[in-house]
């Protein structure tokens, strides 16, 4: 299931909503820009974003599609989501997480 990001960059964060009875999963520009391996400033263009969540036992995957920019190269990136990231998303799907994957592709 697909949702739209309501904010993109938003007051330097982005903000995802997961669904009214979970609450929300924000992520702040620079650690968007960490998880992707770039600047903030090559991040600044960000856009056409949607994601999907999904849990799998006790893992949790985020994936998140976005264009740096206009007829930007596809480019597929998965990391670990930072533990301080990793808890609020526990806390808001009420399971044990031990592993959540961010994969963002353009």
């Amino acid at each position: 299931m697909f949702k739209e990001l309501l904010s993109c960059l938003f007051d330097n964060e982005i903000l995802i909503i997961v669904e009214k009875d979970i609450g929300e999963y924000r992520i702040t520009k620079k650690a968007l820009a960490d998880i992707m391996n770039k600047s903030t400033a090559d991040i600044s263009g960000l856009k056409g974003l949607k994601w999907e969540m999904k849990q799998v036992e006790d893992v949790v995957e985020i994936t998140v599609f976005c264009q740096l920019e206009d007829n930007a190269p596809a480019q597929e990136i998965t990391e670990i989501v930072p533990k301080r990231l990793k808890w609020n998303i526990q806390e808001w799907v009420g399971i044990e997480i031990k592993e959540v994957n961010v994969l963002i592709r353009s």
